[in-house]
């Protein structure tokens, strides 16, 4: 199963979907790239950590593959609630407000990193990042985007499309777009909210160390076949949904390919002898 995840399902991805679509100038293209990318390095870490036993550490990194599963999910979810071929956002309009938020963070860390260095703190690690090239790129960057795209603009419709969504408690301002994970989940509806409710929370509490949820790190280190399964099945569900994602929204016509590529992660789910252990 780790074999086939390993040398068959991300090499598909990275060649059969990555390669059409990031030459695309678009922004809905640059960010189905980007998580298209990171989520593959994810899944592949996921195997590493499960071939050397270290089950409850993969689990996490399959929640960030969850995380990156639900944000393009919302975005293209704006596209499939068109009204008589209006929408009030777009993905693409989504996308832009997505890469937009993120360099208004860096712009507030960096004003933040200012502030540090006008007290004196800091000034090793100050002098470090400044020595980079990128450092003074950054504001041209920044600019660029701003002009190109319209940043407090496309915030108003996104609040615009959660009163469409009856969800007007835009209760998370510091997210781009205005909701939590939670949020997200109940907003684009199941399988995500469903699996926010019953393993999010419960994977979270690995990765938060709390007390409560984090047993496993407290036993004996063992080499239990059936614990490898959880992260490796979550990480490759999401993964594999966020590749028919794109493969909808690009009309790449993988459909038969990517159902193929499920089949046969079932077949071999169901070919391992730990599977029936786990259903019990």
């Amino acid at each position: 199963m780790i074999e086939y995840l390993k040398k068959e399902v991300t090499t598909f991805v990275g060649n059969g979907i990555v390669s059409i679509i990031a030459p695309v100038t678009q922004a809905l293209a640059y960010v189905s790239t980007f998580i298209l990318k990171k989520s593959t390095k994810s899944l592949k870490a996921i195997c590493e950590l499960c071939e050397s036993g270290y089950y409850e550490d993969a689990q996490i990194i399959a929640r960030s593959i969850f995380e990156d599963s639900l944000t393009l999910a919302y975005i293209c979810s704006a596209d499939s609630d068109r009204r008589g071929g209006i929408s009030i956002i777009t993905s693409d309009e989504f996308a832009q407000l997505y890469i937009l938020h993120g360099t208004e963070e860096q712009k507030k860390k960096r004003d933040h990193w200012k502030g540090l260095e006008e007290k004196g703190k800091c000034k090793d690690w100050i002098e470090g990042i400044k020595s980079n090239s990128n450092y003074e790129d950054f504001q041209k960057r920044y600019d660029g985007l701003r002009s190109h795209y319209r940043y407090p603009d496309l915030r108003e419709q996104a609040k615009r499309y959660l009163v469409m969504k009856n969800r007007k408690d835009c209760r998370n301002e510091k997210t781009w777009n205005l909701l939590s994970i939670r949020g997200s989940a109940e907003l684009v509806g199941d399988p995500y909210e469903c699996d926010y409710h019953f393993l999010y929370w419960s994977i979270s509490q690995l990765a938060h160390s709390s007390a409560l949820g984090s047993f496993g790190y407290y036993r004996e280190s063992k080499t239990v076949a059936v614990e490898m399964l959880p992260p490796l099945i979550l990480g490759f569900a999401y993964y594999l949904r966020i590749a028919k994602n794109v493969n909808g929204v690009f009309k790449l016509g993988l459909d038969d390919k990517l159902n193929q590529i499920e089949a046969n992660f079932v077949k071999l789910y169901n070919e391992t002898p730990e599977s029936a252990e786990l259903e019990r």
